[in-house]
């Protein structure tokens, strides 16, 4: 999930200084994903029913995930689709994080 310092609601509230920093880092994130995760594809969506605080889901699809899951909505409903519990999502979260202080982004 990538987060917006600020309370903002919407994209639309944003700044621009904001709205730049915002889609850079899901460029970045996007990136990390496929290439130190290996995921496939990966999705962005934002969901603004629950909370009113702007913050961007980011969902990634890996290799050999049935075309019929392509979706962030229904890849829930796979039941034998890969996730990460306890100690694998921090993991994943440090290999992130240090692909994103070690990798400019041209």
């Amino acid at each position: 999930m990538i987060d917006l310092k600020r309370h903002a609601p919407e994209l639309g509230d944003m700044t621009a200084e904001e709205a730049k920093a915002f889609c850079l880092m899901m460029a970045r994130v996007s990136r990390a994903l496929t290439e130190v995760e290996g995921a496939e594809h990966v999705y962005s969506m934002v969901s603004g029913n629950s909370v009113s605080h702007l913050h961007m889901h980011i969902v990634p699809r890996y290799p050999n995930t049935p075309r019929k899951y392509w979706s962030p909505m229904e890849l829930n409903e796979w039941a034998e689709a890969p996730k990460g519990i306890g100690n694998e999502i921090t993991e994943v979260c440090l290999r992130i994080k240090e692909y994103l202080e070690v990798t400019p982004y041209d």
